[in-house]
């Protein structure tokens, strides 16, 4: 019997990892014009109008009491580069309302300074990759993806010759597939960063790093990899 050999891939999402071809990646593919009459992107900020680059204040807010028609007219233009840093401070703004508490209030601020000035270069924090963990050992519910991996390798090791055999590997991925994989959807994601921050995972892989089994014991070291796209 052959023994499967470790570092092994045992699950991976369809939707890959570092997909930049992924439809939510695309930029700048879109008209002013198209923006405007498929998606209703029409009063987009208070701050500042995107596609004119006027600035804006109550006086000419359509939504505020104080709106007045002329003040249009009167208000004062910003360059582009003005125009994108009034916008990114107001996306900051107005998202400290969903990260207002936990060790991961301030990734939201530092996913929005990446997205603003790092040019599309991937991004990765520690706090990120200790809300992944958590949440992966505080799932006990049936849907859990590690409780599949555990009751997979429960089943399916063989004690006798200390292995897991390499025939059984298609279990992983079969047993896997039918779970809730990681996602940040709880009413604590709502107003701890994570909701705003991620919610959903794009990508996921999760490989099975060593297995040691002795006696009629296992002990197994799992990573997850998890990719999303922001912004």
């Amino acid at each position: 019997m052959t023994a499967l050999t470790f570092p092994c891939t045992v699950f991976t999402t369809q939707r890959k990892m570092n997909d930049r071809a992924a439809a939510d990646m695309r930029y700048g593919d879109l008209t002013a014009s198209q923006l405007r009459k498929r998606y209703s992107l029409t009063d987009v900020s208070e701050t500042v109008d995107p596609y004119s680059g006027v600035r804006l204040t109550p006086f000419n807010l359509p939504q505020s009491r104080f709106f007045r028609s002329h003040a249009v007219k009167n208000a004062g233009t910003c360059s582009y580069q003005v125009c994108a840093q009034l916008l990114f401070d107001e996306m900051r703004s107005l998202s400290w309302p969903f990260s207002i508490y936990s060790p991961y209030r301030q990734l939201i601020n530092k996913m929005i300074d990446h997205m603003q000035y790092a040019d599309g270069t991937p991004f990765s924090d520690a706090a990120l990759d200790m809300a992944l963990r958590n949440q992966l050992l505080e799932d006990n519910s049936d849907d859990s993806s590690l409780k599949a991996i555990r009751e997979t390798i429960n089943r399916y090791v063989d004690y006798a010759k200390g292995i897991y055999p390499k025939k059984h590997l298609p279990h992983f991925n079969n047993n896997i597939q039918d779970m809730i994989l990681p996602k940040f959807v709880r009413k604590e994601d709502n107003f701890n960063g994570l909701g705003i921050t991620i919610h959903d995972i794009y990508a996921v892989q999760i490989n099975i790093l060593s297995l040691e089994v002795k006696n009629d014991r296992w002990v197994a070291r799992v990573q997850y990899l998890a990719q999303d796209h922001f912004g």
